[in-house]
């Protein structure tokens, strides 16, 4: 995701409005804070990871802390980090997928 939405941000002009699927209307300066939000919660989860933190042991500890509020829109906390830990570990998300609500759906 990071990889792609870097991509994006270098197609679209400064001046562009950005549509996202969720969440208002975007600038290419909102998308690039989204992007260090992807870039640093990735890194708060491998550090955790690599501490021999477990998903739960993360979520107990907030190692998420500062994006907190965040947390409480379409993708929980737990979920990002279940994701995160997932793409970190190369496994995926952990079934059922629910980052958007839909237990039964599954990423393609």
């Amino acid at each position: 995701m990071i990889a792609g939405v870097e991509k994006v941000l270098t197609l679209v002009p400064e001046d562009a409005k950005i549509i996202p699927g969720h969440g208002a209307i975007s600038t290419p300066a909102d998308v690039r804070k989204f992007v260090e939000m992807l870039k640093d919660t990735r890194a708060l989860v491998a550090k955790a990871a690599d501490d021999g933190k477990t998903a739960a042991e993360m979520e107990a500890d907030h190692v998420l802390a500062a994006y907190e509020s965040l947390g409480k829109g379409f993708i929980k906390t737990e979920i990002w980090i279940d994701l995160l830990l997932g793409d970190i570990q190369h496994q995926g998300p952990a079934p059922p997928y629910q980052a958007h609500g839909h237990a039964d759906e599954q990423p393609k």
